[in-house]
């Protein structure tokens, strides 16, 4: 959807009319379950493969994704897993000129350059502060990336089968990081009313009479933590047929931030606009979660010498965040400027200043999730493996406090497909690719209700010496996405290098 400046002046009157509406995602949201929904897989060989490990799953720590996968163990098996990863993120802001209020989309950009003031004649500058050029007081501009990386323990799991006439049971135990809870937003140019906005209605434009006044500022929230499983689990088969199950124990925690800088304050008129210093706004809340749920894993197979086919399903479930966070903020208001009264040495500014400490607790309620796996082997050295996930997250329900439960995530079918070369002597090689469905949507996007996809390709090997086994992946990601308003499109970008390790032993 391409976008105009058409009717910017209505949305201007509309926010004006309306207060300050809710911030939609591309502008600001406030930190609340960011990142649960980022859930890993933990099978080293399967992540070589796209992820795809429902029916490929052949060790220990397919008790996982899909227990029903344990009964390929043959022996008694130790894995552990660690993971290193770097990430790259950006936005990039283009705003649109606008015939109503010249010079804001230059401002918004930081781009007057070497422009100059306007002048009445040769000599004499322009002294009316509505016709002067309208600038940032900072040099913070539009645009921002951050580089970061992490490395972490990922999984360990070790399993134990025991043997019958026509049956086995094997025994399973792990534990492992199941949640990344990493997030980082920013937006240098959030404002208050919310410039450009053209949904849900169109809005009258500004009338000659009509004055808008709008906070200008920056947003950042960020979250670091992980959520860590304890699982327990059995698979069982009879012939062709598999099945398992197993609980999982969640715990974890995060360091949360959010923090706002103002950066000029607004005042539209009819035709033209300024900005000025005279109120001055900065907060930031820092603070701890702490998460915990119980979840129940069901799955089966059915193993057949050229194809098996497998399915896993999570039982709906609870994950509570209990929150305490350190907030403060300063606001200064400039009742008489020096700047237009001369005989002053000093502004005449009021200054509040807030601290207190908010606490609380959140609950979200995940709904059954499935995911439908398929594994070939049309050669002798080739598997083929392809597995569709469900997470139905737009069912999630959300409860906090006294307020009414609500659903504010979006949910799409994510897909896994890879393939391994395995010859005896030779280290197995695959690859992959894989499309995860995101909780959110762009802002202003032409499908309402379509969420954001992350897709990535991944190579791995497996080296295989006596009773060790050493499988590797090498996993790159990406995540493009475009936020959509009358006044500008932000463009943003994560880009993620991740390489994993699994060390096994069987006995």
């Amino acid at each position: 959807m391409r976008p105009t400046l058409k009717n910017f002046s209505m949305i201007i009157a509309g926010a004006l009319l309306m207060g300050s509406p809710a911030a939609a995602q591309g502008a600001y949201t406030p930190l609340t379950l960011q990142g649960t929904d980022q859930s890993l897989t933990h099978d080293v060989r399967a992540l070589g493969m796209g992820g795809a490990v429902t029916a490929a799953g052949n060790n220990a720590s397919v008790l996982f994704s899909n227990p029903a996968g344990l009964t390929s163990v043959r022996s008694l098996e130790i894995r552990v897993s660690g993971d290193l990863s770097s990430m790259l993120q950006q936005q990039t802001q283009k705003w649109v000129p606008n015939r109503y209020f010249t010079g804001l989309s230059l401002m918004m950009e930081d781009s007057w350059g070497d422009i100059k003031s306007p002048m009445l004649n040769d000599t004499t500058p322009v002294t009316d502060p509505w016709e002067q050029l309208q600038k940032p007081f900072d040099t913070m501009g539009p645009n921002w990336s951050r580089n970061s990386s992490t490395s972490s323990p990922l999984s360990f799991a070790a399993a134990y089968p025991f043997k019958f006439e026509d049956a086995s049971l094997v025994i399973g135990f792990g534990a492992a990081r199941a949640v990344d809870l990493t997030h980082y937003y920013r937006n240098n140019n959030v404002t208050d009313p919310l410039l450009g906005r053209y949904r849900p209605t169109p809005i009258p434009e500004l009338q000659p009479s009509d004055t808008l006044r709008a906070r200008w500022y920056r947003t950042v929230r960020s979250r670091e933590g992980e959520i860590w499983s304890v699982t327990p689990a059995v698979g069982f088969s009879y012939g062709a047929f598999s099945g398992g199950a197993s609980v999982s124990y969640f715990t974890g925690s995060s360091d949360d931030m959010e923090s706002r800088l103002d950066r000029g304050f607004l005042t539209f008129l009819y035709n033209r606009f300024r900005v000025q210093d005279t109120v001055k706004y900065s907060s930031t809340a820092s603070g701890t979660s702490e998460f915990s749920g119980l979840g129940v894993t069901l799955g089966f197979r059915i193993a057949q010498p050229t194809y098996t086919v497998g399915a896993s399903f999570k039982l709906p479930y609870t994950l509570t965040r209990e929150y305490t966070s350190a907030f403060s903020s300063r606001e200064d208001v400039v009742l008489v400027s020096q700047r237009y009264n001369p005989s002053r040495t000093e502004d005449s500014v009021r200054t509040t200043i807030v601290q207190t400490t908010v606490s609380g607790k959140e609950e979200i309620s995940y709904p059954l999730a499935y995911t439908i796996g398929v594994m070939l082997r049309p050669f002798e050295r080739w598997t083929i493996a392809f597995d569709v996930e469900s997470r139905q997250l737009n069912l999630a329900e959300v409860k906090q406090g006294t307020a009414p439960s609500a659903k504010p995530w979006l949910s799409a079918p994510s897909f896994s497909l890879g393939a391994e070369y395995a010859d005896k002597g030779w280290p197995a090689v695959r690859f992959g690719y894989f499309e995860t469905a995101q909780v959110f949507e762009p802002e202003g996007a032409a499908i309402v209700g379509e969420p954001v996809m992350r897709s990535g390709y991944t190579l791995g090997l497996g080296i295989t010496e006596s009773i060790v086994t050493l499988d590797i992946v090498y996993e790159y990601s990406t995540q493009i996405y475009k936020d959509v308003w009358q006044s500008n499109i932000n463009t943003n970008g994560m880009y993620r290098h991740r390489t994993a390790a699994e060390l096994s032993v069987r006995l």
